[in-house]
């Protein structure tokens, strides 16, 4: 893998739909494609792309690809009362908001910049073909719980203590005999 791999716009349009399509042909059973989906992806791609990348450049594309999806989908679910630019494919917000966010998200002491800045001013490319690719296999937290209380104080549900007993250790023995049948 000496060659690195050129990564254009119409190279990775070409890279998704293929991927799309692997995805809806049922080779991607979790979060990556299956070996089949894997072989068709580096024929396919092949064909038009004139010389054949190793399956790793393909996979760092693929994994480069997912983690962008995964930080707009982050930007676009928590960031809530905003609109939905349908031409620039990203979240609608005004200088204002976008300055807020950034002073929240920015950490100088750490060196971290916040990666929502790259949707600022549109959303990542092949949006549709991505959400088919990712869009079941990217955790949201929309349907994650955390164990604790869900009650809230005003609530007016009767909560009741169960009196709590001094724990019993109790230790059984079983036996247990092997019968030779004849």
């Amino acid at each position: 893998m000496d060659d690195k791999a050129v990564w254009n716009k119409e190279n990775v349009k070409h890279l998704c739909d293929i991927c799309k399509n692997e995805v809806l042909a049922g080779h991607r059973p979790l979060w990556h494609l299956n070996k089949v989906g894997w072989k068709n992806v580096e024929d396919k791609f092949a064909e038009k792309y004139v010389k054949k990348l190793e399956h790793l450049q393909l996979k760092n594309k693929w994994d480069s690809l997912k983690r962008s999806y995964s930080c707009f989908m982050d930007l676009k679910n928590m960031a809530t009362r905003l609109g939905w630019d349908e031409a620039r494919q990203t979240v609608d917000c005004d200088d204002t908001w976008w300055k807020d966010h950034l002073a929240r998200c920015h950490d100088p002491a750490n060196s971290r910049k916040c990666k929502h800045v790259q949707f600022r001013k549109c959303g990542p490319t092949n949006l549709d073909s991505l959400h088919i690719m990712f869009g079941s296999a990217h955790v949201t937290g929309a349907s994650a719980s955390i164990p604790g209380d869900l009650s809230d104080d005003g609530s007016d549900d009767e909560v009741h203590e169960l009196e709590k007993k001094p724990h019993e250790c109790q230790i059984v023995y079983f036996a247990y005999t092997k019968t030779q049948e004849a």
